[in-house]
């Protein structure tokens, strides 16, 4: 029986079918991308550490005083670096 459309009930469902599977390729392809992305907690996490081993080094090699300006510039430099493989990769 033809709808008012030239199209089968049958042909219809058909292409909703065909519609619903390329639907599910995309959002499958959405999924691997937002699983590959680092998230802002991780992100963080890697900051820090990476301040209290700048913080360990300087303390060990210059004393106190370049403990502060060593673990800042190290800390800054790895938030940019992560900055842009995390939030630029995908913009």
């Amino acid at each position: 029986m033809s709808t008012g459309n030239g199209f089968t009930q049958k042909e219809m469902l058909v292409m909703i079918l065909e519609g619903q599977k390329e639907i599910n390729k995309q959002i499958d392809e959405l999924h691997e991308k937002v699983n590959t992305k680092i998230g802002r907690q991780e992100l963080f996490g890697w900051i820090v550490a990476v301040g209290a081993l700048s913080a360990l080094v300087g303390n060990l090699m210059w004393g106190v005083w370049w403990q502060n300006i060593m673990a800042m510039a190290v800390v800054v430099v790895a938030a940019v670096a992560l900055y842009k493989q995390c939030y630029l990769e995908y913009a």
